[in-house]
């Protein structure tokens, strides 16, 4: 069989789960947000929203969009922030790949799934190679679970907390690590 002809069968039965947060003033954000995923998306796969908010967006979105609505209140935008974690573990999700968008994230090109699919996957933030280049914003406290020592030898890439995701079992376990050191700070 030909590999492309492997490849599109592949991409038609596997699932991609997309996970918005979009309390509050962010409401409108993710229903724009999942209509330009919409319009620019141009794979095979399934997708499957997955949208937290305190209002309905059903209404607001085409009938034929797969997308389940979790109602949830957020006090603030730093709550819904500090919940994805949470919200992440706590979906019934049947989903073979799981990825989180910010609401406000904007798309203004075709894509396919090749642009974000892999194990475990993020997005390096602009200013990583450019305005952050000597200095970049890590937690350097050395009591937190999060401390990245200033001396460390290791490369320091930095990520935007906008965007995370791959396959379901590797981001549970990334956020059940995450949520875990999130607890501990707390403390």
């Amino acid at each position: 069989m030909d590999n492309h002809i492997i490849h599109i069968f592949i991409y038609k039965h596997m699932k991609i789960g997309i996970l918005i947060i979009a309390t509050n003033s962010y409401l409108p954000l993710g229903i724009r947000f999942i209509k330009k995923f919409i319009h620019h998306y141009k794979g095979k796969c399934s997708i499957n929203f997955h949208f937290i908010s305190d209002d309905n967006p059903m209404d607001y979105l085409p009938d034929n969009v797969n997308i389940k609505w979790i109602k949830q209140n957020h006090n603030s935008w730093l709550n819904a922030t500090n919940s994805k974690f949470n919200n992440i573990l706590s979906l019934d999700s049947n989903d073979d790949y799981l990825y989180y968008f910010d609401a406000d994230t904007n798309i203004d090109k075709d894509f396919t799934e090749d642009w974000f699919i892999g194990d475990l996957v993020g997005g390096e933030h602009y200013g990583n190679k450019t305005s952050m280049l000597n200095s970049k914003p890590y937690d350097r406290n050395p009591k937190s679970k999060c401390y990245i020592p200033e001396d460390t030898e290791l490369e320091q890439i930095y990520y935007y907390g906008a965007f995370f995701g791959g396959k379901l079992e590797n981001v549970i376990n990334f956020c059940k690590i995450l949520k875990s050191n999130q607890d501990e700070d707390k403390k």
